[in-house]
């Protein structure tokens, strides 16, 4: 199996789906992994970029949404700071 793409034209700018098969010793078959690119025109609000994407890994995280929710939050002063701190 080879790897496929779609891609998904919108006003604001493109979803790229990527689907790319990984071998695992575990299973027979090539289990599938899922990644979209996000090109995103620059609206001057956030650091979008129309040459380089911004990455979306599908099933990437294991844990709950509300697991997921608490990382966020966590994270949320350390992501703020890193955009504040490059923006000169």
């Amino acid at each position: 199996m080879s790897t496929s793409s779609t891609t998904l034209q919108m006003k604001w700018g493109k979803i790229q789906k990527l689907v790319l098969p990984l071998s695992s010793k575990s299973s027979p078959t090539p289990l599938l992994f899922e990644i979209l690119q996000v090109f995103m025109k620059d609206d001057g609000t956030y650091f979008n970029n129309e040459h380089y994407p911004t990455l979306i890994y599908k099933n990437a995280f294991h844990g709950s949404e509300t697991d997921g929710r608490q990382l966020l939050l966590l994270n949320k002063n350390d992501r703020e700071e890193l955009c504040s701190s490059s923006v000169e």
